[in-house]
């Protein structure tokens, strides 16, 4: 087809893709300024995604005025058709107007246009040179290659208005049918554009410059001002490499994440709330006040402190949902400069020691607030050529940036553009001391603005006090608050009286205030002292399936019973000790869980923690229904399910303490005391080895036995002697353990308090023992890989480092083995890293003693069943080194100390500590050998573990050998009730028939 032809074609394509109802409301524009200038207009009508929608129509401009001289340009070759643009601008306008409510999907179209724009010709530039061209020869072919280009722009529009519209499957059909384009998938499609639009632009440009050539000749005689200005004609910045060299330095940076804690409270605050403070007037003096021009700035200066506001209110006042009102505000005012001639940043962090998933550190944020500076500029040329300054001639040249990098590159971006800076629960900063001090340092070099959110404890610097300017403070007191949380608790409370909560006869707020005796909201408001969290966590309450209509009215009523959030806490764990004793357990393990782990869970880990029963396998059914959804009905609310975060947090940081300091209120269970007859691994074998004995070999056990295998798993054997040495009642007197019943464990009371934190160690170490024992089969995690001895990896024995390629190791450790491992086994991370951490912490709170136990704790069984079995031993260290630990177990022996008889045992209970003492100080060494001598080849290869290479460098009997042959496989005793599944060494079968 000839130009004109390509040129309707594109027209109809618009034309039948537009549905009826669509072409009522299409508009044409003139040109490509009008199309900006209506979708700016429109924008302010969408409050919610306001300043999403500036972006993409700022990417949406930046395209338009890359193209908008193409009509120029084709104008020089055909007669042009006032509607080829009309519609052009129409369409893009259109898919604009769609995407307002689907602004996700109108970001990344946004972005494709403006990558776009990156491969088009420089129209404007060759319009003039096409001018003249055209005037010389026939330039039909010219004009041909443009209307190709248009042409796929306009199929490409009209398959993203196929994804934002209505599908109807006739007009799709009769549109792609004659498209090459169309027929392909969406991301290949977009790719093929690329492609073509690049060929399109070699060729145009290609024509212009053989045509171009007798234009040389008429311009020789200016010689002199012809070199003149091609020296002056730069080749133009390539923002793709630009975009790449972004790319890198956030990589170099290694920000965590930043953006989740705000966007779930941007979901979650309530409408018009926190207005009063966007109009306090040291608010918005520091919003409003000039940045200034100049960089003159002296690092001693003394009158930085009006650039700091310091914002203080107590615990559960809701500053973090201020904090986002705050940056959602500034977001607005420097989206629009108005008077002014720049347009301000707006970069945030909010600390949390709720939050696992980072350390609550200076450096932490000052790198989050590093990457957002650079996203927020990343089309500014200055600032990219000053962070590959840094990156490349003054960064201190690692991997990772140090924190002298990160403060050289804020110390660059601060000094470039004007910026706010808002950072939340500075109490909650582990080191907020090293920040005030560098919100000082950053005050005084460059004129930004810190609005500092925290609790009144927080204790300024001596020096602050010293300066010319003091800093501004605003203490929040409950009457600023009180119509924000009436308005708040008169929504939720329509809320629920909609539901019945309150009675059938109660559907609406307003008849939940008629049958109240007082003004109901101002009661409550009063009540709650400025507490949002107070309100939030009433409403929490009222919600619970525990309450009878008449209940909630009562509390409603006297809200005076539940004064402070201590007596709203403490009323609400009475609500969740009404529900039955498993759901109160499952509540008090998820309690203990978030509070105690020594690294957070994910969901997957959390949902298998809470369907594990200590001394039995997992099985389908002990999962929990409706898990996570199902999470806030256990625990009346009191935590909370992060699906961004992917793990489980308390409603706030006060209901930690809280549970902290609520007493024992009565026997703990966390101990998992042993249930049923329970024997032990040794007494196990001493079981096997004594079949004269009838009292040990008729003693009935519930627990899954492991498989034994210990004649070659010790260097000696005294127990056997001293066992020997021993009459028949003693030993049976010793190994009859009585079990609490399941009535009895019903009529104790579950404490949820946190107060005995070495019980609730032992509880989460007993839990991670039982997993590895029981639920991860004994063997090789991941496929045997043999070593390389070509690998480029270098091992040096001595110092145990990698001397080279550490990237290639990233790469293994990471690869989609350690991915599948995860999904198979979600609790063998943690487990396999903090089991004997536990054991640490719950010996290093408290002076053990034997005789504390009157009958061995569950996790004393279960660790000697781990020892005896060197399969899951084995399959425990693979574990640890495929998660880049180093198991070491010499911390752990110096607190168990008191497991070692100072004589000899007299009874089977001390023998069997004097057994785990002995078999963990045996592992422990087996461990140091292996990090001495073996570390580097195990990180890089954990299936190391179960070869040669590692069997002969230590005890032949120690670390078993793995075989794929048929023979070993044949050894392998099938699952029984009896037996977990596992493997048994020649040695082990020789003992089991002995």
């Amino acid at each position: 087809m000839d130009s004109e032809e390509l040129f309707a074609a594109a027209l109809h394509t618009v034309q039948g893709a537009l549905s009826d109802d669509d072409q009522a409301h299409f508009k044409r524009f003139q040109n490509h300024n009008e199309m900006i200038q209506d979708i700016r207009k429109s924008i302010h009508k969408y409050a919610g995604s306001n300043l999403k929608l500036i972006q993409c129509s700022k990417r949406i401009a930046a395209f338009s005025d890359a193209f908008a001289p193409f009509f120029d340009v084709i104008g020089v070759f055909v007669q042009v058709k006032p509607e080829w643009a009309a519609i052009f601008w129409g369409s893009i306008w259109f898919i604009f107007k769609l995407g307002t409510n689907l602004v996700n999907f109108l970001e990344r179209v946004a972005e494709m246009f403006e990558e776009i724009s990156y491969f088009l010709p420089q129209y404007k530039d060759w319009f003039a040179i096409c001018k003249q061209t055209n005037s010389i020869n026939d330039g039909s072919r010219l004009g041909q290659a443009l209307a190709h280009v248009y042409h796929d722009l306009v199929e490409f529009i009209v398959s993203i208005y196929f994804i934002f519209s209505k599908q109807n499957q006739g007009r799709i059909k009769r549109i792609i049918i004659n498209s090459e384009l169309m027929l392909r998938p969406f991301q290949s499609r977009f790719a093929k554009l690329i492609e073509r639009i690049q060929k399109h632009r070699i060729w145009f440009e290609t024509e212009a410059k053989i045509n171009e050539h007798g234009l040389v000749l008429g311009f020789y005689k200016d010689f002199k001002t012809f070199l003149k200005q091609s020296e002056d004609n730069v080749d133009p910045r390539n923002p793709l490499e630009d975009a790449a060299q972004v790319r890198r330095i956030k990589e170099w940076i290694q920000s965590s994440d930043y953006s989740t804690t705000y966007e779930h409270i941007n979901q979650q605050i309530h409408p018009g709330t926190c207005q009063w403070f966007l109009q306090l007037d040291r608010y918005v003096t520091l919003k409003t006040a000039h940045f200034s021009d100049g960089h003159q700035w002296s690092t001693q200066r003394t009158d930085w402190g009006h650039q700091v506001l310091l914002v203080q209110a107590k615990p559960g006042f809701g500053k973090s949902f201020l904090s986002v009102r705050i940056i959602n505000d500034l977001l607005e005012f420097s989206s629009k400069p108005g008077e002014r001639n720049y347009q301000a940043s707006v970069v945030f962090f909010h600390f949390s020691e709720l939050d696992k998933r980072k350390p609550q550190t200076t450096s932490v944020a000052l790198r989050a607030i590093a990457e957002q500076l650079i996203h927020h500029h990343r089309h500014n040329r200055a600032t990219v050529d000053a962070l590959r300054m840094v990156e490349m001639e003054t960064g201190s040249g690692q991997r990772r940036s140090s924190d002298n990098d990160i403060r050289m590159l804020i110390d660059i971006l601060l000094r470039q553009h004007p910026t706010f800076i808002v950072v939340d629960g500075i109490d909650e900063c582990a080191d907020a001391e090293r920040l005030l001090e560098e919100v000082r340092a950053l005050c005084t070099s460059h004129d930004c603005r810190f609005i500092l959110l925290g609790r009144p404890n927080i204790q300024l610097p001596d020096r602050w006090s010293f300066y010319e300017t003091p800093v501004r403070n605003i203490l929040l007191t409950p009457e600023l608050i009180d119509s924000d949380i009436q308005v708040y608790l008169d929504a939720q409370l329509d809320v629920l009286a909609r539901k019945g909560l309150f009675g059938i006869a109660t559907r609406s707020s307003t008849q939940l205030m008629e049958r109240s005796r007082h003004d109901l909201l101002a009661h409550l408001g009063r009540k709650a002292e400025g507490l949002f969290l107070w309100a939030r966590l009433l409403i929490n309450l009222l919600s619970s399936v525990g309450l009878s209509p008449a209940e909630r009215m009562s509390i409603l009523e006297e809200p005076g019973y539940l004064h402070g959030l201590d007596a709203l806490y403490g009323r609400t764990l009475e609500v969740l000790r009404r529900r039955s004793h498993r759901e109160q357990q499952v509540a008090q393990k998820i309690f203990r869980w978030i509070a105690f782990a020594a690294i957070p869970l994910g969901l997957n880990a959390f949902r298998t923690v809470l369907a594990l029963k200590p001394g039995s396998p997992i099985t389908d059914l002990d999962y929990l229904p409706e898990y996570p959804a199902g999470i806030p009905v256990f625990t009346t609310a009191l935590v909370e399910v992060s699906i961004a975060q992917d793990t489980l947090t308390f409603i706030h940081a006060t209901f930690k303490d809280f549970l902290y300091s609520l007493g024992q209120q009565a026997p703990s269970l966390c101990m998992y005391p042993s249930y049923g007859n329970s024997t032990s691994g040794p007494a196990r074998f001493l079981q096997r080895s004594l079949g004269s004995h009838s009292s040990l070999s008729n003693t009935s056990t519930t627990m899954n036995p492991p498989v034994a295998s210990t004649l070659g798993r010790y260097h000696s054997d005294p127990l056997v002697d001293i066992v020997m040495s021993n009459d028949e009642e003693e030993m049976e007197r010793d190994i009859q353990i009585q079990p609490m019943s399941i009535v009895e464990m019903e009529t104790v009371e579950v404490d949820f308090g946190l107060t005995d934190s070495n019980a609730i160690h032992f509880c989460l170490a007993t839990e991670c023992i039982s997993y590895l024992l029981f639920d991860i089969p004994p063997g090789p995690l991941l496929e045997i890989r043999r070593q390389d001895v070509s690998c480029r990896f270098q091992i040096d024995a001595a110092s145990n480092t990698l001397v080279a390629n550490v990237e290639e190791a990233e790469q293994i450790q990471s690869g989609p083995s350690r991915a599948k491992l995860d999904e198979s086994y979600p609790f063998l991370r943690y487990s396999a890293l903090c089991w004997y951490h536990h054991l640490i912490e719950a010996h290093s709170s408290a002076d053990m003693h034997l005789t504390l136990w009157k009958s061995p704790p569950l996790w004393t069984t279960l660790l000697s069943q781990f020892l005896v079995n060197r399969f899951t031993v084995t399959t425990w260290v693979e574990a640890a080194y495929t998660y880049r630990l180093v198991p070491r177990l010499t911390r752990l022996l110096s607190f168990v100390q008191y497991m070692k008889p100072n004589s000899r045992p007299s009874s089977l209970q001390l023998r069997e500590y004097w057994w785990i003492y002995q078999g963990l100080h045996q592992l422990s060494e087996a461990l140091l050998y292996l990090a001495h001598t073996k570390r580097g080849e195990l990180h890089i290869n954990p299936s190391l573990i179960w070869q040669k290479e590692i069997v002969s460098a230590y005890d032949r009997n120690f670390w078993p050998l793995w075989k794929e042959d048929s023979e070993l496989k044949a050894t392998i005793a099938p699952a029984t009730q009896s037996v977990r599944d596992g493997w048994m060494t020649d040695a082990d079968l020789a003992a089991s028939a002995g």
